[in-house]
């Protein structure tokens, strides 16, 4: 292999810093992997809001609570104009590392001035206190440009609340609190995503637990081939919801 294929080599291993996979947890015991049971539904659910985002052809995207980066950053060969907003800084610090491209800022949706043509939030709303939602919907509608679109995915009331959150959703509540912005936003799509099959639960529990995580190529092939064609769920059976408004 010569000099500049084996650099290319390397290189491609750069797609996730890999160095960083392999830890040592709270008890200082060391691990080869990092054992996230709900990532292959969770990566399937942001490319499902991915491509209704494309879909919009939009020329501008802001992402608000925008974490680590990974929505807006899978964005960014599609769109022109990427912005991510955050309150913590580690974040942001992440997200910058990861998607350079991106714009990135720790600051608060209120102390952005600039409209564009999609609003996303991702898993945040559930992470607002009651009295601020309004607020904060509000917030988030005044970046969103006339005729451009609000996009909404929160965790599902079929799901029970996680302690780290105020509260999941049904689309009513949804609704309502969209609508409390005041606000005039046109309802454009709902989808409920993923209800998974007893079977898959199973699967998850045995192959990726507290003790031991075994991945199978094959078998990872065929459950993201399984979960991709059945992720739309019926109305209050998805463990999450995505709804897609336009502003008026």
């Amino acid at each position: 292999m010569s000099a500049p294929d084996r650099f290319a080599t390397q290189a491609a291993q750069y797609e996730f810093p890999y160095h960083y996979i392999p830890y040592l947890d709270s008890q200082g015991r060391a691990a080869r992997v990092r054992r996230l049971w709900w990532g292959m539904e969770y990566l399937c659910y942001q490319h499902h809001a991915v491509e209704l985002v494309t879909g919009l052809k939009p020329g501008s995207v802001l992402e608000v609570g925008c974490g680590d980066g990974r929505f807006i950053g899978m964005l960014q060969e599609r769109v022109t104009r990427c912005v991510g907003v955050d309150l913590v800084e580690p974040a942001i610090r992440f997200a910058q590392a990861f998607h350079p491209r991106v714009e990135f800022r720790c600051t608060d949706v209120a102390n952005i001035t600039e409209v564009f043509d999609v609003v996303a939030t991702v898993e945040v709303l559930e992470h607002i206190p009651d009295a601020v939602v309004p607020q904060f919907v509000r917030g988030l509608c005044d970046r969103v440009r006339p005729g451009g679109h609000l996009l909404m995915c929160v965790p599902s009331d079929a799901e029970p609340v996680h302690p780290k959150h105020y509260r999941h959703y049904s689309e009513a509540l949804l609704h309502e609190h969209v609508a409390a912005s005041g606000v005039a936003l046109q309802r454009m799509s709902v989808q409920h995503v993923f209800d998974p099959p007893g079977w898959w639960s199973a699967i998850n529990r045995i192959t990726c637990n507290s003790t031991a995580t075994l991945e199978i190529p094959a078998l990872n092939g065929w459950l993201w081939r399984y979960l991709w064609r059945h992720r739309v769920a019926a109305p209050g059976k998805g463990r999450h919801i995505i709804a897609l408004y336009r502003r008026e």
